[in-house]
């Protein structure tokens, strides 16, 4: 059965969202109490109607789950008439699960969820292992760039 998800099911959204992190090799950046914190700006998140997950249950048990937020950006908002967009979030199943379309409905009930709430742009950063699965969904590439950097100097450092 595939449902919404409540504050109840944070508890076990958060630890799939931590598989999910270790399969593509990331818990190192992790935060400290990585799955209280989940569980806290989830609660509060649901609590104002700007997040959601859609979860996958097989005899009880939750074995694939896929998030919607709704985010703002600060910097958009003083340029731009739209500055909420969409975010997709969390999307994971477990391995035993996979090649079923699970996935795939997870996030469509997501896209539906923004739908309802009259997003028009949804966005969400792919792993390698999600092969085409968004593609299919309907997702493009963007120009979006990114890169790690290490700090050696920032421009308030005492110049010599």
């Amino acid at each position: 059965m595939i449902r919404l998800a409540t504050t109840d099911d944070l508890e076990e959204i958060a630890k799939l969202r931590y598989k999910m992190f270790d399969n593509i090799g990331t818990t190192q950046f992790l935060a400290d109490e990585f799955l209280k914190t989940t569980r806290d700006y989830y609660s509060e998140q649901y609590r104002l109607s700007r997040c959601v997950h859609a979860v996958k249950e097989e005899n009880g048990v939750i074995i694939g789950c896929a998030g919607g937020l709704i985010r703002t950006d600060d910097f958009l908002r003083h340029s731009f008439k739209t500055y909420e967009y969409g975010y997709v979030m969390d999307v994971y199943v477990e391995p035993e699960y996979r090649r079923k379309g699970i996935a795939r409905s997870l996030v469509e009930m997501i896209l539906g969820w923004h739908s309802g709430k009259a997003i028009k742009t949804v966005k969400l950063d792919a792993s390698k292992l999600s092969g085409t699965l968004y593609q299919g969904l309907g997702f493009k590439s963007s120009i979006e760039m990114a890169i790690q950097i290490s700090p050696i100097a920032t421009l308030d450092s005492p110049q010599s």
